[in-house]
């Protein structure tokens, strides 16, 4: 418990997390298919084939403008499965599809291999045709 009480690693799960909403915001930016990446503290969450309302800030904490029941949905549901899927593939099985609650146990590798892993699974989800209807 005293581990978890240190400030200094809650910092650090925060700063891993917003590393990984700008990572995954950017790979959703650069590939032009709908969807964002949000999240409070060390808690990240994805919502696919649902365009943000606006410009997508990278480092989105509170999601404006959106309906809380395609916040709690994650956004397209096949989209969510086939998501979660191209990441299982890729050796990363995230929360609920797309999110992932950080920890201590984490490193920046582990959030650089997992961005990298979402961009290779966005761009051919995007080849294969899967946003043509979002």
């Amino acid at each position: 418990m005293k581990l978890v009480a240190d400030p200094a690693v809650q910092r650090q799960a925060d700063d891993l997390a917003g590393m990984l909403k700008r990572g995954f915001n950017e790979a959703f930016l650069e590939h032009g298919v709908p969807g964002f990446s949000y999240g409070e503290s060390s808690i990240v969450n994805t919502v696919i084939g649902v365009p943000y309302p606006g410009d997508l800030p990278t480092d989105l904490r509170h999601p404006v403008g959106v309906e809380v029941g395609v916040l709690k949905q994650g956004g397209n549901r096949d989209l969510s499965q086939t998501l979660h899927a191209g990441m299982v593939l890729e050796g990363m099985d995230l929360w609920h599809g797309a999110g992932a609650i950080l920890s201590v146990t984490h490193s920046r590798e582990d959030i650089e291999r997992t961005v990298d892993a979402f961009d290779r699974v966005l761009r051919r989800m995007k080849n294969e045709g899967h946003f043509a209807n979002s």
